[in-house]
C-alpha cells in the first residue's frame, strides 16, 4: 500500500508540473522551452549560445555530435569554429590530441507520447573553419535534425551521419567517404574518392563529377542520379526510385531495381548486370555493337535494339567481344538497348 501511494503521489506531482508548464506558456511566459529535473518539470528561459573561436589550434580529426543544427564547412586563414544556438542548446568543445570535438544536448522535454516543447532551433549552426590547405584525417559527423554543407575538404576517412535533414558535399578528396541519411536529400560533386558507401532510407542522392575506385549504394526510396561518373566497381540496389546515369564509366556494374526505372548511358566494360522487378531497363552507348556481348530477357515487356523491335515477352543473345559482357533482365518492363554506329 505505502509503494502504491508514493507511485500515486509521484504521478500527481509530474502531471501537475506538465499542466503548469502548459499554463506558464499559454499565459506568454517567455519560454523556450521545458526539461525534467530534480522529478519535476522545469521552465527553460529564453537563452542564446553564441561561441566564435577564430584561432584554435591545428587539428586533424573532427567529431561532431549535433542534435538541432546546421553543419557548415568554410575556408578561412586559420583553424576556427562559430557556434550559433537559439533553442537552450547546451554546447562543448575542445581541441585535444590533435582532434576537434563538438557537442551539444538540447534542453527539452521528451516524454514517451512525442511531445517536445523546444522547437526554436531553425536558425542554429555550426560553423568549421579551416585552413585551404588543411589535411584531415577523420572527420565524423552525427546529426540528429538538420542540413549539413561540406565543401573544400580533404581528408582520408569522412563519415556524415543524418537522421532528418539534407547533405551537400562538394570539392572533395577522401580516401574512403561513407553516407548515411534516414530522410533527407544528397547532393555530391566533384569528388575525388577511393571508396564510396551510400545509404538512404528517404531521399534522392545525386552525384556529378565523380572519380572512385568503388561505388557501394542502396536506396530504399528517392532514386539515384549519377551525371560524369568515373567508376571501376558499381554496386547498386533501390527499392523505390529510378536510377538515372549519364556519361558513366565503370569495368563492373552490379544493379538491381525493385521498383523503378533504370536509364544508363556510358560506357561498361568487364561484367556487368542489370536488373528491374517492375520497371524499364534502358541502355545506351556510343560504343558499337560489337565491342559487346549481351543477353536480354524481358518476361513482361518489349525488347528493342538499335530501334528495331525484337519482340515481347523473349529473350534474346548477341555474341561479340567476350569481354564486355552485359546481362539485362527486366521482370515486369522494356528493355531498350542502343548502340554508337
Amino acid at each position: 500500500m505505502k509503494n502504491k501511494l508514493i507511485l500515486k503521489i509521484a504521478a500527481i506531482s509530474l502531471a501537475s508540473g506538465f499542466v503548469l508548464a502548459i499554463l506558464g506558456l499559454i499565459m506568454g511566459a517567455n519560454l523556450k522551452g521545458a526539461y525534467f529535473k530534480d522529478g519535476r518539470v522545469q521552465l527553460a528561459n529564453e537563452k542564446e549560445t553564441k561561441i566564435t573561436e577564430l584561432n584554435l589550434s591545428s587539428f586533424k580529426n573532427i567529431d561532431i555530435e549535433s542534435e538541432y543544427a546546421d553543419i557548415i564547412f568554410e575556408q578561412a586563414d586559420s583553424y576556427g569554429i562559430d557556434i550559433y544556438d537559439n533553442s537552450n542548446g547546451v554546447w562543448e568543445y575542445s581541441v585535444e590530441n590533435e582532434t576537434l570535438k563538438i557537442n551539444n544536448k538540447e534542453i527539452s522535454i521528451m516524454l514517451s507520447f512525442g511531445i517536445n516543447l523546444n522547437t526554436d532551433y531553425k536558425n542554429n549552426y555550426v560553423k568549421i573553419f579551416l585552413p585551404q590547405n588543411a589535411k584531415m584525417d577523420e572527420i565524423t559527423i552525427n546529426s540528429v535534425s538538420g542540413n549539413m554543407n561540406i565543401s573544400n575538404i580533404n581528408a582520408e576517412n569522412v563519415e556524415l551521419c543524418n537522421s532528418y535533414g539534407n547533405i551537400t558535399l562538394a570539392k572533395t578528396t577522401s580516401n574512403n567517404l561513407k553516407i548515411n541519411i534516414s530522410s533527407g536529400n544528397f547532393t555530391g560533386e566533384d569528388l575525388n574518392l577511393q571508396n564510396l558507401y551510400y545509404e538512404n532510407k528517404y531521399g534522392k542522392g545525386s552525384f556529378d563529377k565523380i572519380t572512385t575506385q568503388s561505388f557501394d549504394a542502396t536506396s530504399h526510396s528517392g532514386g539515384l542520379d549519377l551525371q560524369n561518373f568515373h567508376s571501376k566497381d558499381i554496386k547498386i540496389f533501390s527499392c523505390y526510385g529510378d536510377i538515372v546515369a549519364d556519361n558513366l564509366y565503370s569495368a563492373k556494374i552490379d544493379i538491381k531495381a525493385e521498383s523503378g526505372n533504370v536509364d544508363i548511358a556510358g560506357e561498361l566494360q568487364g561484367e556487368n548486370i542489370l536488373r528491374s522487378s517492375y520497371g524499364n531497363i534502358t541502355f545506351k552507348t556510343t560504343e558499337q555493337k560489337s565491342n559487346y556481348s549481351y543477353y536480354a530477357l524481358a518476361k513482361y515487356g518489349t525488347i528493342t535494339v538499335d530501334n528495331e523491335n525484337m519482340g515481347d515477352n523473349t529473350s534474346i543473345k548477341h555474341d561479340g567481344n567476350t569481354q564486355n559482357n552485359i546481362d539485362i533482365e527486366a521482370v515486369s518492363g522494356n528493355i531498350k538497348i542502343n548502340f554508337g554506329k
